[in-house]
């Protein structure tokens, strides 16, 4: 006869619990089946672990804020790696997704930067996780933060835009219609850093690209100058995108292609 850990008295199964670690009861023992469910809701462990995700989160104070990023932080690491589904149900809820957005503007360097980068890795995740983002109002706020004068920041918001451009047709004329090229323009006029130009060339081909519908002409036309002049950047990365996003433009109009003709794209290519 074989004992199933759901038939034993919830103090033996809390003894049991006392020999995880918290990302496993976190993100592999919740929603196994309602009776775990119950027994975690009133294990001490998972009440603090909890409150530490939720309570600290939505805390006025700093430190609590930080520390609740950072639990957040390590627990993505883990489900990303594990490619545990379970952290859709955890830590990625409407609520949460919410705060974040809301905690992006904040004047602490630290809790700015986890934030977005939380909301990055949510981003780059389901097309569950991206409507979430998409539905709690992120594209205006990370519009807004390309023009921050902290480069990491700046990197970021693009990488998350370009995640959220490329989930779907809808959400990269969200992108567009929320008045993205304009700063991201900026930035790939401006911006001598590697890393960024690649990111904000990945972000301009995810604006570029799809055909359930194709990309309103009049939202892109703008781009083409910008992409004759990245022809001329050394690396590679960049190089591939942007002759990537002009195939795709060529598709669209006769006209569109007769512009990129006319500003020399064709003896660079």
């Amino acid at each position: 006869m074989t004992c199933s850990i759901l038939r034993l008295p919830a103090e033996i199964t809390y003894r049991i619990l006392d020999h995880l670690d918290e990302s496993t009861f976190i993100l592999s023992l919740r929603n196994v089946c309602k009776r775990l469910n119950l027994i975690l809701d009133t294990y001490y462990r998972y009440q603090v672990v909890r409150n530490i995700l939720v309570d600290d989160l939505f805390s006025n104070d700093e430190n609590q804020i930080l520390g609740a990023l950072s639990k957040y932080r390590h627990l993505l690491n883990i489900a990303a790696s594990s490619k545990n589904q379970q952290v859709s149900i955890q830590i990625v809820n409407p609520d949460i997704v919410s705060r974040l957005i809301q905690i992006l503007n904040s004047e602490h360097d630290q809790i700015q930067h986890n934030a977005l980068w939380i909301l990055l890795n949510m981003a780059g995740g389901s097309s569950h996780h991206t409507k979430y983002l998409v539905n709690a109002g992120v594209i205006q706020i990370l519009i807004e933060l390309i023009n921050s004068p902290k480069e990491n920041i700046q990197e970021n918001a693009i990488w998350t835009l370009s995640n959220i451009a490329g989930d779907n047709c809808q959400y990269r004329d969200y992108v567009l219609n929320g008045g993205a090229l304009p700063p991201l323009l900026n930035i790939l006029s401006n911006s001598t850093r590697v890393p960024t130009l690649q990111t904000a060339a990945w972000c301009l081909l995810n604006l570029c690209r799809g055909t359930s519908p194709s990309v309103d002409v009049t939202k892109v036309e703008s781009v083409v100058p910008m992409l004759n002049h990245l022809l001329a950047n050394s690396d590679e990365f960049v190089l591939n995108d942007i002759c990537f996003a002009l195939s795709y433009l060529c598709q669209l109009s006769n006209e569109i292609l007769s512009a990129i003709i006319q500003v020399g794209v064709i003896p660079r290519l």
